[in-house]
């Protein structure tokens, strides 16, 4: 498992928050993350950053 520090946890959390906020704008129109899913979303968009050498931070 990849260590991560308290800041980069903290911004997992505020992007995971950000994702379900979502729900409330795709709701009306049948479509929702649960928690897994968007932690799954956001692991996605970490991994592939990674794999294309770009920085998590500069991208929002």
């Amino acid at each position: 498992m990849e260590k991560t520090n308290w800041l980069e946890q903290f911004n997992q959390r505020t992007q995971l928050a950000k994702l379900l906020e979502i729900n409330t704008l795709t709701e009306p129109f049948g479509l929702t993350l649960s928690q897994e899913e968007a932690q799954l979303v956001l692991a996605e968009r970490n991994r592939t950053l990674k794999e294309q050498k770009r920085d998590r931070k500069s991208v929002v």
